[in-house]
């Protein structure tokens, strides 16, 4: 890495001591994770990609070391993420969540941060389509079922339970 900075001809600025920083402090909390033998593709597809914009963030406004960041400062870049949708925020969230942990584990922070990052729920429910069967036509398919052999009655059983799951005002 050395190499590569002095025939890059880097400045020695805050700045790039800052991004010097931030690279090396990514780099521990990367092998940390090859430790813990987590999926190469889980690291790379998730983990190191939000931690790589959360510190690109921290960078971009002015905080040079991971222990200066603030509550406040927390707090602005989960708003930046506002416009990602609900699972893609849960990624983003826990993937921070586990590179702050790490980073005030190993004691590069002096304040556990993970505490200001919510924890968002993700509603399964609300990817299943709703039924499109009216209660009448679910009634005549409940109806049509053979209750007196052993398969009449596990099918009896599971549509029914979908139905209660799907309807609405649970009128089954």
């Amino acid at each position: 890495m050395l190499l590569k900075l002095s025939k890059a001809n880097y400045k020695i600025d805050n700045k790039n001591i800052s991004k010097l920083n931030y690279l090396f402090l990514l780099k521990k909390f990367l092998n940390n994770l090859e430790l813990k033998d987590l999926s190469k593709s889980y690291i790379d597809d998730h983990l190191k990609k939000d931690v790589k914009r959360f510190l690109n963030y921290l960078l971009r406004n002015d905080i040079k070391k991971i222990d200066e960041l603030t509550n406040e400062n927390m707090c602005n870049y989960l708003k930046t993420l506002a416009k990602y949708g609900q699972a893609t925020k849960y990624n983003m969230f826990s993937s921070v969540r586990i590179f702050l942990r790490f980073a005030y584990v190993y004691q590069y922070t002096k304040k556990d941060l993970t505490l200001v990052i919510p924890k968002l729920r993700i509603s399964k429910r609300t990817n299943i389509v709703q039924t499109i069967w009216t209660s009448e036509e679910v009634q005549k398919i409940l109806d049509s079922i053979d209750k007196s052999t052993k398969l009449g009655k596990r099918d009896f059983a599971i549509i029914m339970i979908m139905a209660h799951y799907f309807n609405k005002d649970n009128s089954y």
